[in-house]
């Protein structure tokens, strides 16, 4: 069967759909080390938040951390985000409209985890880069499911996302029948429409 570019889109993302659970589970990581590193961070103030009215101390359910400033490499890891099920107290910038919400500094104590989380998380990508070239490169050199069966000969993995070869239906010999009788089709036919004029 030709494979069209969508058809070869399909088979790229079902393969690397096998990335979406140990993906999802680093994210969950990185919401809980937010979640962790607030509670960690936000006792060294909670008794001058309890001694002051709710209205003079900032609240909001989404509390953010960035840790890029953590990575000798300069990967860009983008902010870590956690939501509060009710808004907890946070750093604010600014003042009326245009104040916004600061982002949780990360606790000494917390280093290494976070760290962690960002070294598993670039694992993962390289390993998921790693098989999209090559599932790229393949794709790009067949034009059929059958090459591309014959080239993932050695990665049943890879193989179970090829769609399946059509059925093709065999042609039917035509029946012959050998009959003794035979139909004059001229007379039955001039019945036919006999009986159709008769009915006007």
């Amino acid at each position: 069967m030709r494979l069209s570019d969508i058809k070869k889109y399909e088979i790229r993302e079902e393969i690397l759909g096998i990335y979406s659970n140990p993906e999802n589970k680093i994210e969950k990581r990185k919401r809980e080390f937010t979640k962790d590193n607030y509670l960690a961070w936000i006792p060294q103030y909670q008794s001058t938040i309890d001694k002051l009215p709710v209205e003079m101390v900032a609240h909001n359910k989404e509390i953010t951390i960035d840790v890029d400033e953590l990575d000798a490499l300069g990967i860009p890891h983008y902010k870590w985000h956690y939501s509060f099920d009710k808004p907890v107290p946070t750093l604010v910038s600014g003042t009326g409209y245009y104040a916004t919400s600061m982002r949780t500094p990360v606790m000494p104590e917390m280093v290494d985890v976070a760290l962690q989380i960002m070294q598993d998380d670039r694992d993962l990508q390289a390993e998921k880069q790693t098989l999209r070239d090559f599932v790229l490169e393949c794709l790009d050199k067949v034009t059929t499911t059958k090459q591309l069966r014959e080239l993932w000969i050695d990665y049943p993995a890879l193989a179970k996302s090829i769609p399946p070869e059509p059925v093709r239906k065999k042609k039917e010999a035509q029946l012959v029948l050998d009959l003794d009788n035979t139909l004059e089709l001229g007379a039955l036919n001039k019945r036919l429409t006999e009986n159709l004029l008769d009915d006007y």
